[in-house]
């Protein structure tokens, strides 16, 4: 099992997998990382901020990083335009829409987004049922693909 601190990764990695182990401590940045398509950091205890992907804006894929203490608003994956699996659940991040949605900035073109178990989410009872757009059941926000500004209740 790996503990400790996540160090900067290397300018050329495309797949990255700690996922459940015992690493903790504030994320590297990852500006530097233009071939990163795959982030598996879940199911750790990693605290702080999730870094911006910008500089693999066109090559990220997959970003897996529930189940651990990150915390702050909520990260725009706006240029991340080939990004097809987003989990932010079980965090702490504070939202950045409207109360109960998830941010516009996230559903953009993402298959599936994940954000239930983070703060943010404070919707009863809500649930939208469309193919493609997103589903909120009891504090849970799961989205897929675009999500409507205003979601009310089916």
């Amino acid at each position: 099992m790996l503990t400790g601190a996540l160090p900067a990764l290397p300018p050329s990695v495309v797949y990255f997998d700690v996922e459940n182990n015992m690493m903790n401590g504030l994320l590297p940045s990852f500006n530097s990382n233009t071939a990163l398509e795959e982030l598996w950091i879940n199911n750790n205890d990693f605290s702080g901020i999730l870094p911006s992907f910008a500089a693999a804006a066109d090559k990220l894929l997959y970003v897996y990083a529930q189940d651990n203490s990150l915390s702050g608003e909520t990260p725009s994956f706006a240029a991340n335009t080939e990004l097809i699996l987003l989990y932010l659940n079980n965090n702490s991040f504070t939202r950045t829409g409207p109360a109960g949605s998830c941010p516009r900035c996230l559903a953009g073109t993402i298959g599936l987004c994940e954000m239930y178990g983070n703060p943010w989410v404070q919707v009863t009872d809500v649930g939208v049922s469309f193919f493609g757009f997103g589903f909120i059941f009891n504090n849970c926000c799961l989205c897929l693909g675009l999500l409507p500004t205003h979601v009310h209740q089916l």
